[in-house]
């Protein structure tokens, strides 16, 4: 004999208020990342007895499910509640990016920035290096051989042709 209303009301009643329950505990820890996955699984279990009660028997189970929502946005914010955003739903919100303007346009994040040390810069570097306290010295010469370590790896160091 399959189960009366009244029993799937009373196991959805039981497994929402065990949810609620475990919503709470995290809710008073503070822990938002467990209140947004119980709050997942209070968001499927309303889903399914949607499904299965009658409306009259679904208003106290949204009363206390809209209770639970109220307290941990309250205490924790909004994004311990909310259903964390798909891939699909940011790209429609973000739109298709732009394409780069030019070779290399992505190389430089601000064109108005130096560009990078040429070898006889880093050269001169180490001979004001001489003159520097020694802690300063060994210091300065340590990033300068960071810089050449970096070329060496086929990072550019050297700015592009027509750009100096």
């Amino acid at each position: 004999m399959p189960p009366t209303d009244e029993e799937y009301l009373d196991t959805a009643r039981a497994a929402l208020t065990a949810l609620i329950a475990e919503l709470d505990t995290a809710r008073q820890r503070g822990d938002r990342g467990e209140c947004r996955r119980r709050a997942d699984d209070i968001r499927a279990l309303v889903r399914r007895f949607t499904e299965i009660l009658s409306e009259e028997d679904q208003a106290p189970l949204f009363r206390l499910s809209e209770q639970a929502m109220a307290r941990t946005i309250r205490d924790l914010g909004v994004s311990a509640w909310e259903e964390p955003e798909t891939i699909a739903e940011a790209r429609a919100r973000m739109g298709k990016l732009p394409a780069a303007r030019a070779p290399g346009a992505l190389d430089r994040v601000n064109e108005h920035e130096p560009s990078p040390l040429t070898d006889e810069e880093l050269d001169l570097i180490n001979v004001y290096a001489e003159n520097a306290p020694a802690a300063g010295r060994d210091l300065i010469h340590r990033l300068v051989a960071e810089a050449r370590r970096l070329r060496s790896r086929g990072h550019p160091t050297e700015p592009p042709e027509g750009q100096a």
